[in-house]
């Protein structure tokens, strides 16, 4: 397939061509910058076209009549090069706001929406059109036309932010479903007409600052938030990650040494959980105790050990041999006592440990006993 995305070097442009590209799929690139013979060379060749060019800041009459502009050339070059493939159009949400809502985008993005319907009736091609509310995302400019980047960048980096009309509901769109909608209308073969988008995430101002300036505070603890894979929430986590500068992103952890190794933390969940990683030295034992309602999961990847379990009040020791080069994961249960030896004579033993609860110093539910 080759497809031609006019847009491209825009926040959802730059997505699409992405996805387009790693589909395999051939793609020509039209900017704001390029000519009306360069565009029509385009459509002679396009098996598809995305129209994603538009103005979402300037004045009423420039935002009028620039995506006005940019239907008509489009279309006209399509004209021209008598090629009726299937035309996907983004347009907003505003283009279907009445009253006191009315203003010259939501009227530009319209007109530009009855452009290319029009064309379509006159030239056989499908056109399907997209009305999309807010889209968040990685890589969606700051300090534009999206409160969702503008709060990220600044929380990301310690600024303050100005929140205005903290009640006013946003519907927002997380970027790759956008990308999915667009690549299954260019897979579709359907009558001209309005696309049907996946539900909104709605959520106030003041909440959506909140939200945000909770995964900094987390930051700064260390602490991962309770994220549901897929939900709105982690979606907000990912893009807020997005915008953190380059020194923000290393990690440092704290390291714990003695004559037997050195442990350390990885991460620490707010679901609860966290993530170590562990140095057994040579011929060196590490552990001996137990949990009465922590759990553990102990994965070596590194060198070759031994752990030992023994239920508390119980004799019996049950030994699993753990080697990196045959990785295997070991469940710690509560209320085992439990070690972890290193059987090599120059290897050190590295394991990374899952526990169900992060360390407490309060409460820390760790019992010293030898297996």
């Amino acid at each position: 397939m080759r497809a031609l995305v006019t847009g491209a070097y825009g926040f959802i442009g730059k997505h699409l061509v992405q996805a387009l590209r790693a589909s395999g799929a051939h793609v020509d690139c039209f900017g704001s910058g390029d000519g009306q013979a360069a565009l029509t060379a385009y459509c002679r060749k396009a098996d598809v076209v995305f129209h994603l060019a538009g103005i979402n800041r300037a004045s009423d009459a420039a935002l009028l009549q620039g995506n006005v502009a940019a239907a008509e050339q489009l279309t006209e070059a399509l004209t021209q090069a008598g090629n009726p493939c299937p035309v996907i159009v983004t347009s907003s949400v505003q283009a279907s706001l009445q009253g006191r809502y009315d203003n010259a985008y939501g009227r530009g993005k319209r007109q530009s929406e009855q452009i290319f319907l029009r064309y379509g009736e006159q030239s056989g091609a499908e056109v399907t059109v997209l009305r999309l509310p807010g889209v968040f995302g990685k890589w969606c400019r700051p300090n534009y036309n999206s409160v969702v980047a503008t709060f990220c960048h600044a929380i990301a980096r310690g600024e303050p932010i100005a929140v205005c009309e903290e009640e006013r509901e946003l519907e927002l769109l997380y970027i790759d479903d956008v990308i999915d909608t667009l690549l299954l209308s260019a897979s579709l073969t359907e009558k001209s007409g309005y696309a049907a988008l996946p539900t909104p995430y709605r959520i106030r101002v003041g909440e959506l600052a909140a939200r945000l300036e909770s995964f900094y505070a987390l930051q700064a603890s260390g602490v991962l938030p309770r994220l549901a894979p897929g939900s709105a929430e982690a979606r907000l986590y990912a893009t807020y990650l997005s915008y953190l500068p380059p020194e923000q992103l290393l990690l440092p952890l704290a390291r714990h040494n003695d004559e037997r190794g050195s442990f350390f933390e990885l991460l620490r969940s707010d679901a609860g959980g966290q993530i170590s990683v562990n140095v057994t030295l040579p011929r060196q034992t590490r552990g001996q105790h137990w949990h009465s309602s922590k759990w553990e999961i102990f994965f070596v990847v590194g060198g070759c050990g031994e752990i030992r379990l023994r239920r508390v009040g119980d004799r019996e020791v049950v030994r699993f041999a753990l080697d990196a080069a045959s990785p295997t994961a070991v469940r710690i249960p509560p209320g085992y006592v439990h070690a972890l030896v290193n059987t090599a004579e120059n290897t050190a033993l590295t394991t990374v440990i899952w526990a169900s609860e992060y360390f407490d110093a309060a409460r820390p539910d760790t019992y010293r006993e030898d297996i």
